[in-house]
């Protein structure tokens, strides 16, 4: 039998990738839209105005991406002990606030405030642990709008956290969610420039998100294509030795160090950054840590989400390359926070110092001492405590989950936390 000419092994090989590309991409999607199918061209429509990616987590279905420069995640949920439609999006909130159906349990704030409308009010309780930020938010003509249409049924609820803005209604909303969806995205976007202009909000960072590329296919055909002009190459100018790994793989950055690479993949610009180090902590609250037993290290794995999974785990890091070679450690400067929850990146955001860091036991935190604002809500699991300056006791913050959402509070001393 005569052997096959190479250009046309070639063009034989990348026609197979391409076949298989496409069984993958079918497949894929189908298991995708899984008890979803209803909502496929809706979601595709949202996944468009966010120029993101639509993908599963658990029995959720999920869109997540940038709606005109705000980071947003779009959540669809059958379950029935979650909300059929969440939307949570990034922004430079500095305060806490939360609006209820009257009647309904507010998730945030013991204060309650008056909007400008009264209509509003009869129909939506709106409170706050912070009033003289949030009279002046909504005090706002353009805000009280953008809630009046936020809150369009009175199964929704919305909440306004340190960074972040979410959305909750009970049921998936039929017909035209699509442009249901988008058009809360819109009053969002609204809301968070608002809050931009709100004192203080330089002080909150928000990045985009990163669209997370579908690796699959491409590698498929990126070996495919490989394959093809290797194939013809080694046809035409003969055997050369065997190829190394790293001509066909490419060089990949690894993740920083003590970082896991499934957790990188959780984090913007993972590799701007380096874990922190024992010298990096504030000497009293490395002293504290340590008579606590705690290590002093950038990566606090704990069980954050109370389901222990073995996934959740938080870091504390410091820009890439400080400190510099032979030079004192950089006890203080610019910090990044991090609380990755069941595979999602939960808390990002960055603190001009932050000098400790340590898991908080699920039952230590009911007997904490608080400061004027007690958290609201109780913690689905540990908390973790950053410390945010030197020298300063009442400088702690509790950070812990409460219903997929950061819930925080000051203690009156972080010392005086017993973390064994």
């Amino acid at each position: 039998m005569a052997s096959m000419h190479p250009v046309a092994l070639a063009l034989l090989i990348l026609l197979v990738v391409g076949g298989v590309g496409f069984i993958i991409h079918a497949f894929r999607r189908g298991q995708t839209f899984s008890g979803y199918q209803e909502l496929t061209a809706d979601a595709q429509q949202i996944a468009k105005s966010l120029a993101g990616e639509i993908f599963r987590d658990g029995n959720d279905l999920v869109i997540s991406g940038n709606y005109r420069h705000m980071p947003a995640i779009v959540r669809f949920s059958d379950d029935e002990n979650r909300p059929g439609l969440n939307l949570h999006a990034k922004a430079k909130a500095t305060f806490t606030m939360s609006v209820a159906p009257k009647g309904e349990r507010a998730a945030e704030g013991r204060v309650l405030v008056r909007t400008p409308d009264d209509m509003f009010d009869a129909r939506f309780q709106t409170r706050t642990d912070h009033p003289t930020q949030a009279k002046m938010f909504v005090g706002g003509k353009v805000v009280i709008q953008q809630l009046q249409k936020l809150c369009c049924s009175p199964r929704t609820f919305f909440a306004i956290t340190t960074g972040a803005m979410e959305l909750s209604e009970l049921t998936i909303p039929t017909p035209y969610t699509g442009r249901h969806v988008t058009d809360h995205l819109e009053s969002m976007a609204k809301l968070a420039t608002a809050l931009e202009d709100m004192p203080g909000s330089e002080t909150i960072k928000v990045h985009k998100l990163e669209k997370e590329r579908s690796n699959i296919i491409r590698a498929a055909i990126v070996v495919g294509i490989i394959a093809a002009v290797i194939t013809v190459y080694a046809a035409t100018r003969g055997p050369r030795g065997p190829i190394p790994i790293q001509e066909l793989a490419g060089d990949t950055e690894p993740p920083p160090a003590g970082m896991m690479p499934v957790d990188a993949a959780l984090v913007r610009k993972a590799n701007n950054w380096r874990l922190v180090r024992a010298e990096d902590f504030g000497p009293n609250a490395a002293a504290w840590m340590r008579d606590n037993g705690q290590d002093l290290t950038g990566r606090i794995p704990g069980d954050y989400s109370g389901r222990n999974n073995q996934r959740d785990v938080a870091y504390l890091l410091a820009p890439a390359g400080t400190p510099a070679e032979g030079t004192q450690p950089a006890t203080a400067g610019q910090r990044r926070v991090l609380l990755l929850v069941e595979g999602v990146n939960l808390y990002d955001a960055e603190y001009p110092e932050v000098v400790g860091a340590a898991r908080v036991p699920k039952e230590v935190i009911a007997g904490i001492e608080w400061g004027k604002n007690p958290p609201q809500g109780t913690p689905d699991g540990d908390g973790l405590l950053i410390v945010r300056r030197s020298g300063d006791f009442a400088s702690g913050l509790v950070l812990f989950v409460n219903e997929r959402r950061i819930v925080s509070a000051v203690p009156v001393n972080y010392t005086q936390i017993r973390l064994r």
